[in-house]
């Protein structure tokens, strides 16, 4: 495209980018503690949000800057990403046994959580590591910079989210994000397709990203598409997460059995642990059964009501117009919140208090 033909799309993903880069300034202190797990997710979801919406305007700024923007988000991403995946994995546990009244279970259990939090302690110099080095590279405090510079000259230009330009662009974004999406749906035919499943997962997130950023230029029309992408993700995570655990868990008891056989000369002690440990596995077999099934029926919804086919032809009619059509909800879709801050998780498990009780428990079978 022309310079000139970037300036609406640029007024669009620079008005997001500077509010992922605000987000994610705004965690960096609290990184480099380990007590409020909070700012690992909020800092790793601003930088997937980052990286998406710099792959979406890698046309509107300098090589060398883009380029250097992406690679510290993306550096920064993964040193904070095993310790998210961690921070996930404990509270769940936590959160199972606030709600565990078998105590037989309680030995296997506390062994995995104690397993995981002394890991999680071992990843927080990688994620300072991180965070020291995303700091010391200056790039988020030139995302801020130069997004804010950008936004003065369109504002003095009164450049405005319409025109054909601007329309045709989303257009093409959203559909190729949407065909990528649907190339995935025959994974759903097989409950057993935990790869097809993950890469329709990623897939999802990609898809929602670009709605997210797009939301702002259709005045509210794409909050039910981006609502049902949104769950389609989070049933895939959840999904997802089930077949980590199960993989998790097959490896503990092995581990679990030769450490014992090495202590003892026999693992007969591994009863004790396997009940808790078993338990969990079966527990998360059953939820991803009961994901799945949630999840191709809201999928079969979808496809009854012609969701996505609606979804291309809003996109196209936006395109040929280059601008919205007239539609007789517009109070009703201008209503529609924007989202983008409302991936914060569930308030999460406290468990200070019971962490001394946990580590007797796993240590007492040792």
């Amino acid at each position: 495209m022309k310079p000139a033909d970037t300036q609406s799309y640029q007024l669009l993903t620079t008005r997001y980018l500077r509010k992922q880069a605000r987000q994610l300034s705004g965690q960096m202190s609290g990184l480099r503690e380990s007590d409020d797990i909070e700012f690992v997710h909020r800092a790793r979801v601003a930088c997937r949000r980052l990286d998406a919406v710099l792959q979406m305007s890698r046309d509107c700024y300098p090589r060398k800057q883009y380029k250097m923007w992406r690679k510290e988000i993306r550096k920064l991403l993964k040193g904070l990403g095993d310790a998210r995946d961690k921070d996930v994995q404990v509270d769940f546990l936590w959160r199972l046994l606030a709600d565990l009244t078998d105590r037989a279970l309680l030995p296997g259990i506390a062994r995995i959580v104690v397993g995981l939090e002394n890991q999680r302690e071992r990843l927080q110099p990688t994620v300072v590591a991180a965070t020291e080095r995303a700091e010391n590279s200056g790039a988020i405090e030139d995302l801020l910079a130069s997004s804010k510079a950008t936004l003065v000259e369109l504002a003095k230009k009164s450049v405005r989210l319409t025109g054909r330009d601007l329309f045709c662009r989303l257009e093409q974004q959203i559909g190729e994000n949407l065909d990528e999406f649907l190339d995935y749906e025959d994974s759903l035919d097989d409950p057993k397709n935990e790869e097809g499943h993950h890469e329709m997962r990623i897939a999802a997130k990609h898809f929602r990203y670009t709605l997210e950023i797009c939301k702002p230029a259709y005045a509210g029309r794409l909050d039910r598409y981006y609502t049902a992408v949104k769950r389609i993700q989070t049933l895939l995570g959840d999904i997802h997460d089930c077949d980590v655990w199960v993989e998790h868990l097959a490896a503990t008891l092995g581990e679990e059995g030769k450490r014992l056989a090495e202590c003892y000369g026999h693992n007969g002690h591994l009863g004790r642990l396997a009940a808790g440990i078993e338990y969990l596995r079966d527990e998360r077999q059953a939820t991803r059964a009961r994901l799945f099934e949630e999840l191709v029926g809201y999928w079969r919804e979808l496809k009854q009501e012609a969701r996505w086919e609606q979804l291309r032809e809003l996109v196209g009619c936006c395109s040929l117009r280059g601008n919205l059509p007239p539609s007789e909800d517009d109070e009703e879709a201008a209503e529609g919140e924007e989202e983008i801050d409302a991936e914060e998780g569930a308030e999460y498990f406290d468990a200070e208090q019971a962490t001394p009780v946990m580590e007797t428990a796993a240590s007492q079978w040792t």
